[in-house]
């Protein structure tokens, strides 16, 4: 989880308030479709029109005003707020660098072509199931002992919707790597003989959402009740088959270096239905017909499937009933996620603390609408920790954040998850990462 450059090879805070940067390129990058070289101009339209344009990956690039050209190899970046850690901000993929001339005069080809200086170029993607890549040989990377980069000749990346299947493929060596497997998948890689199963310890999470804007959510007493009724040792075991630890309804997992362990809150049916009566509610509630809230769950991948199937099945030992529908995955992203009051949501591992708080706990985060927890200490907490690099006073402040979760936060969050995968005996330079986007596939190589 440290910041390893790339494309870029220096950053400079400009300013005490840590909201003016500057970043030096290197100057050997050339894009493989014309072999130009990559300058501060491509660098800062890229990034201009992923914040003007208001694209989805805006929000997670550490708070960009706008970037600007000081000369040819170095860019200037000003943040709409203080970012000690910007410039890991930028190792996400939406910080992919394009050519600034396909930008401005073809910005429709890059929907179907893809210009890049990367370690592979795109050879055929005929169909959603399988992508081929080829070594680009101008790769201007090179391994600690000054071997060229990537050391394969050729990658083909397959999509297996099923992950028995995944495994099957790979038990019988059609496959080399699994990049992530189910929990209830993972025995059975165990099992193989030629296979090395990987465990990564990780920030993912799935939680029950409470939009704090719709009743019965607006009281926290609900929101308490409905936490007290999960049996989270259940969770970790049915649907991770152990392979994750318990949560405390705080979005920072263990891994996280501010991380905070909060007190155990075990299953207290008793106690959740004494707030429920508290809240008016002595009977319980059905969320579809009193609240005409639906419950939401994407029907892949399975954890979080049955993660809401479990979800449904506690809540109603307090009383609470639900309808539970299950959409698929495009579904639930396009007109579930954000804009529906309850459903199953899944996160991944993110950079660090600030960048998961921002972005949904924080009151002007740019998916904060999905849970609408209004809190003013919390804000100020988020706020005040991204100006300071005191590692004591920001772990203070986050400490707090996390308290202010655990006691009125809008997640029911059981657990968090572990990455699991796997690779042929043959295969070196693979790991399994915690943030699932960030496999070094430029260092894999068959023995």
């Amino acid at each position: 989880m440290e910041r390893e450059d790339d494309l870029a090879t220096e950053w400079e805070a400009q300013d005490d308030e840590l909201t003016e940067w500057s970043v030096e390129i290197r100057d050997d990058a050339v894009f493989h479709h014309n072999e130009k070289t990559v300058t501060a101009e491509d660098v800062a339209t890229t990034y201009n029109t992923i914040i003007e344009g208001e694209h989805p990956g805006a929000g997670t690039l550490g708070g960009i005003e706008n970037a600007e050209v000081i000369d040819e190899y170095t860019v200037g970046f000003n943040l709409t707020r203080s970012n000690p850690d910007f410039p890991k901000y930028q190792s996400l993929a939406w910080a992919s660098i394009v050519p600034k001339d396909i930008i401005e005069n073809d910005f429709e080809s890059l929907q179907t072509e893809e210009y890049g200086s990367g370690p592979y170029i795109l050879d055929s993607f005929s169909n959603q199931d399988e992508i081929i890549m080829r070594q680009n040989p101008d790769f201007y990377l090179t391994d600690e002992e000054g071997n060229t980069l990537p050391y394969a000749d050729e990658l083909t990346l397959s999509h297996v919707p099923d992950s028995g299947t995944e495994v099957t493929r790979l038990q019988n060596r059609e496959s080399d790597i699994i990049h992530r497997t189910d929990p209830s998948q993972f025995d059975r890689l165990e099992s193989i003989d030629h296979v090395e199963p990987q465990r990564a310890t990780a920030g993912n999470f799935i939680a029950f959402v409470m939009n704090n804007e719709h009743e019965p959510w607006n009281d926290n007493r609900v929101r308490r009740a409905m936490k007290l009724a999960v049996n989270r040792e259940e969770f970790v075991q049915s649907v991770l088959q152990g392979y994750g630890r318990i949560g405390q309804d705080s979005v920072l997992a263990p891994m996280f270096p501010y991380h905070t362990d909060l007190p155990n809150r075990s299953q207290d049916l008793e106690r959740a239905r004494e707030l429920l009566a508290e809240a008016g509610y002595e009977d319980g509630f059905h969320l579809t017909e009193d609240f005409d809230i639906t419950f939401y769950t994407p029907s892949e991948p399975a954890e979080q499937r049955n993660s809401a199937v479990l979800f449904q099945e506690q809540f109603s030992q307090i009383g609470v009933e639900m309808d539970l529908e299950q959409v698929s995955y495009d579904y639930f992203n396009t007109e579930i996620w954000g804009e529906s009051p309850t459903y199953a949501v899944h996160y991944g591992t993110y950079l660090n603390e600030d960048h998961l708080l921002s972005n949904l706990i924080w009151s002007d985060g740019d998916w904060w609408s999905e849970n609408s927890w209004e809190n003013e200490e919390k804000d100020q907490l988020i706020e005040e920790a991204r100006r300071t690099t005191d590692e004591e006073e920001r772990g203070e402040m986050y400490e707090r954040v996390q308290e202010l979760m655990y006691e009125e936060g809008p997640y029911v969050i059981p657990f968090h998850m572990e990455n699991l995968g796997a690779n042929a005996e043959q295969v070196d330079g693979w790991e399994r990462h915690s943030m699932l986007e960030h496999d070094h596939l430029d260092r894999v190589e068959m023995q």
